[in-house]
Parts: structure tokens; sequence; C-alpha cells
């Protein structure tokens, strides 16, 4: 699995236009960020969310500015599994099992970790890549850089907007075709 820096999607890119619809990659890019992350870690394939998005748009993977998750994964040459959402201590055994068994994880968080299932206003998308002991390091598109999930809870401090922990909705796997 090739290693690197995740890209911020409030970076270079960020005022381009996120699919056919009008959020920009900054305001609402973290899933096709993830997804193209994953397909460089997994394939050693360049980091172009541009060309991905492009692609995106030619294979209809969105609605609207709202990806067609397994069919963007499939643009990038990846398998992505069905959305699991079952309860924390459930969710994280299948988690570690995967990371395991060399499949990274989508993981779909919010930023209240003190409300059941998170803040469902306030989605977001990481992507978890290796399991450190109890500990799920993800990559964060919001900040470009990496950090720990505690796998016993499925909550991570957050470095994002107002700091509130991550809390896990639920997940998706992805791995080569």
């Amino acid at each position: 699995m090739t290693a690197t820096k995740p890209l911020r999607q409030g970076g270079e890119h960020a005022a381009h236009k996120l699919g056919v619809g009008s959020s920009t990659f900054g305001g609402a890019g973290c899933l096709l960020y993830c997804i193209d992350n994953a397909r460089h870690r997994l394939t050693g394939h360049a980091l172009d969310p541009v060309g991905l998005n492009d692609a995106g748009i030619a294979h209809d993977c969105f609605i609207g500015s709202g990806a067609k998750v397994e069919a963007l994964a499939r643009v990038a040459g990846l398998s992505c599994g069905p959305r699991v959402e079952l309860s924390v201590d459930v969710m994280s055994k299948m988690i570690a099992s995967c990371l395991a068994g060399g499949r990274l994880v989508l993981l779909h968080v919010d930023h209240d970790s003190a409300k059941p299932k998170g803040d469902p206003e306030a989605d977001h998308w990481v992507l978890g890549h290796v399991l450190a002991g109890l500990t799920v390091v993800y990559d964060d598109p919001a900040t470009g850089e990496q950090g720990g999930l505690i796998l016993s809870t499925l909550t991570a401090p957050s470095a994002w907007r107002d700091h509130r922990p991550y809390a896990v909705r639920a997940f998706r796997t992805l791995s080569k075709l």
C-alpha cells in the first residue's frame, strides 16, 4: 500500500465545482478526496481529485454535488462495500477486521459524539487505512492531516471547524477491483 500525506479539500482546488451541482471541493468534496486517496494508497495512482471528478461526471457518478459512492469508487478502480450502520461494538470489530485484511474503510463521521449516532447535520467522510494498536489511523480531507480514531468508541478529536469530536455513523470498505 502506498503511503501518502492526504490532500486538503480546501487546498488549491477548493473552488473547483464538485460533480454536476453547485457545491465546491472545499465545501463538500470530502468523499471525492477520500476515494482519490484510497485509489492512491491501493494502486499507487497519482492523487488527482480534479481528474476523478471529471471521470465521475463522464460516468454519471453524481446527483448534483452528491456522489453515487459505489459508482465513483468503480471509476477509480475500486470496489466499494455496502454501507454498514450498526452498534459501535459491532462496527468497531468489523472495521478492525477489514483493516487487518488489507481493506480501507470510508468512515462516515459526524461532529457530536454526545448524540446517539452523532450529529446528522454535520456529515463528513474520512479514510481509515491502518490499525495501530486500538487506534484507527485515518486521513482527514478537511485538514489534510492524519488523525486517530479510538476503536472501542469510534470517536476521535476533530481539528475541523468547531473542534467537536468525530463520531462514526457508518462505514464502507474499499479495495482494488
